[in-house]
């Protein structure tokens, strides 16, 4: 059987906590067993999980919390971790999904040399492929549109086109496009949302 492994980062709000019951620090940085904890509050979280190629099977593998983005060079190592360890149990990993982060970015291109031409790197001979996350990449053309625009030909692509038919589109009786709505017009701004969202996580192992 095929499978991807699939990450992501969060903001969390810093907290520091004793787990007397463990003997343990909760909310300072942790990067697993290989490359330790640190004293820093963690303020980020990233997320690994294994998920089938053609099923819907998925299974969290680990997580590590930071006091910021993982670093490009130790994200590869936990890439290459996360990967034999699947190897191990006889899982063949075929692919690595994730966004356009700048460190991801860094990490796929300066680290381990993928690019258009070869969109893939080798682990014990066997390929494995990166794919983008398709939502981000749906919203990275959306904010493309929004702040620079396309040129298609000799024609010129704006936002200001959608917003000239949404606001033709609100004097219909019948609208052509119903679901279209003010908020998808004048975006919100989510980054507060995001660096308030909050997730203890246990560092005891």
């Amino acid at each position: 059987m095929s499978y991807l492994i699939v990450f992501d980062e969060m903001n969390l709000k810093c907290g520091v906590s004793y787990d007397q019951q463990n003997d343990c620090m909760e909310g300072i940085e942790d990067l697993g067993p290989i490359l330790g904890k640190h004293r820093y509050f963690a303020s980020s979280a990233t997320v690994f999980m294994a998920r089938g190629l053609r099923s819907k099977w998925k299974q969290p593998v680990g997580y590590m919390v930071t006091d910021a983005s993982i670093p490009a060079a130790i994200l590869k190592l936990l890439i290459l971790q996360c990967i034999h360890k699947l190897t191990d149990i006889g899982l063949q990993v075929m692919g690595v999904v994730c966004d356009q982060g700048p460190n991801n970015l860094s990490c796929m291109r300066t680290h381990l040399h993928v690019s258009a031409d070869t969109p893939y790197f080798i682990v014990d001979d066997q390929r494995v492929y990166v794919i983008w996350d398709t939502p981000h990449l749906i919203k990275n053309t959306r904010n493309n549109l929004r702040n620079n625009g396309y040129s298609v030909g000799n024609h010129a692509v704006t936002w200001s086109h959608i917003e000239s038919f949404y606001e033709q589109d609100c004097k219909l009786d019948v609208r052509c496009a119903p679901k279209l709505k003010k908020n998808h017009i004048d975006l919100p701004n989510l980054r507060g949302i995001e660096k308030g969202a909050f997730c203890k996580l246990s560092l005891c192992k």
